[in-house]
Protein backbone atom coordinates (compact mmCIF):
# COMPACT_ATOMS: atom_id res chain seq x y z
CA UNK A 1 0.00 0.00 0.00
CA UNK A 2 3.02 2.65 0.42
CA UNK A 3 3.89 2.21 -3.13
CA UNK A 4 1.15 3.48 -4.35
CA UNK A 5 1.34 5.83 -1.94
CA UNK A 6 4.67 6.93 -2.74
CA UNK A 7 4.19 6.55 -6.46
CA UNK A 8 1.30 9.02 -6.12
CA UNK A 9 3.75 11.47 -3.79
CA UNK A 10 5.91 11.55 -6.67
CA UNK A 11 3.24 12.13 -9.39
CA UNK A 12 2.32 15.00 -7.37
CA UNK A 13 5.50 16.55 -6.66
CA UNK A 14 6.37 16.19 -10.74
CA UNK A 15 3.04 17.83 -11.93
CA UNK A 16 3.91 20.80 -9.51
CA UNK A 17 7.57 21.19 -10.75
CA UNK A 18 6.61 21.20 -14.16
CA UNK A 19 3.47 23.98 -13.53
CA UNK A 20 6.43 25.80 -11.97
CA UNK A 21 7.57 29.05 -14.04
CA UNK A 22 10.99 28.89 -16.03
CA UNK A 23 12.73 31.09 -13.41
CA UNK A 24 11.55 28.89 -10.68
CA UNK A 25 12.62 25.74 -12.19
CA UNK A 26 16.21 27.02 -12.88
CA UNK A 27 16.26 28.39 -9.13
CA UNK A 28 15.37 24.83 -7.94
CA UNK A 29 17.91 23.25 -10.10
CA UNK A 30 20.74 25.61 -8.80
CA UNK A 31 19.53 24.94 -5.62
CA UNK A 32 19.87 21.10 -6.33
CA UNK A 33 23.61 21.26 -8.10
CA UNK A 34 25.44 20.95 -4.63
CA UNK A 35 23.61 17.42 -4.22
CA UNK A 36 24.45 16.41 -7.58
CA UNK A 37 28.20 17.95 -6.72
CA UNK A 38 28.10 15.73 -3.61
CA UNK A 39 26.40 12.30 -5.06
CA UNK A 40 29.56 12.81 -7.81
CA UNK A 41 31.88 13.11 -5.00
CA UNK A 42 30.97 9.52 -3.40
CA UNK A 43 30.77 7.73 -6.51
CA UNK A 44 34.53 8.71 -6.95
CA UNK A 45 35.68 8.00 -3.50
CA UNK A 46 33.89 4.41 -4.05
CA UNK A 47 36.05 3.93 -6.69
CA UNK A 48 39.52 5.36 -4.94
CA UNK A 49 38.59 3.12 -1.70
CA UNK A 50 38.16 -0.26 -4.34
CA UNK A 51 40.99 0.74 -5.69
CA UNK A 52 43.58 1.57 -2.43
CA UNK A 53 42.42 -1.29 -1.00
CA UNK A 54 43.91 -3.15 -4.48
CA UNK A 55 46.77 -1.60 -4.00
CA UNK A 56 47.28 -2.85 -0.55
CA UNK A 57 46.00 -6.60 -0.38
CA UNK A 58 47.14 -7.63 -4.05
CA UNK A 59 51.18 -7.33 -3.11
CA UNK A 60 50.09 -8.89 -0.17
CA UNK A 61 48.09 -11.39 -1.63
CA UNK A 62 51.13 -12.14 -4.06
CA UNK A 63 53.60 -12.42 -1.13
CA UNK A 64 52.00 -14.74 0.51
CA UNK A 65 51.55 -16.91 -2.15
CA UNK A 66 54.96 -16.83 -3.07
CA UNK A 67 55.80 -18.01 0.56
CA UNK A 68 53.48 -20.93 0.70
CA UNK A 69 54.70 -22.61 -2.31
CA UNK A 70 50.76 -22.48 -4.13
CA UNK A 71 52.21 -21.00 -7.36
CA UNK A 72 54.07 -23.76 -7.88
CA UNK A 73 51.38 -25.94 -6.70
CA UNK A 74 49.27 -25.14 -9.92
CA UNK A 75 51.89 -25.77 -12.47
CA UNK A 76 52.19 -29.19 -11.08
CA UNK A 77 49.14 -31.33 -12.05
CA UNK A 78 50.03 -29.61 -15.88
CA UNK A 79 53.64 -30.86 -15.52
CA UNK A 80 52.67 -34.65 -14.55
CA UNK A 81 49.51 -35.09 -17.03
CA UNK A 82 50.18 -38.17 -19.16
CA UNK A 83 48.88 -38.20 -22.67
CA UNK A 84 46.51 -40.72 -22.77
CA UNK A 85 47.39 -43.38 -26.24
CA UNK A 86 45.15 -43.75 -28.59
CA UNK A 87 43.47 -46.71 -29.93
CA UNK A 88 43.97 -47.67 -33.31
CA UNK A 89 40.29 -47.92 -34.03
CA UNK A 90 39.90 -43.82 -32.66
CA UNK A 91 40.59 -40.32 -34.59
CA UNK A 92 41.76 -37.57 -33.01
CA UNK A 93 39.23 -34.55 -33.06
CA UNK A 94 40.00 -30.93 -32.21
CA UNK A 95 37.07 -28.86 -31.29
CA UNK A 96 37.09 -24.67 -30.43
CA UNK A 97 34.53 -23.65 -28.58
CA UNK A 98 33.21 -20.38 -29.83
CA UNK A 99 31.56 -18.09 -27.67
Amino acid sequence: MNVFQYINTFGTVRSGFVSLAPWARMCVAVAAIPGLVLLLLSVVMIIVSIIALLLLTVPVYRLVQLVSFSGSMRQQPEENMVEMPTSPGRRHVEAKVIE
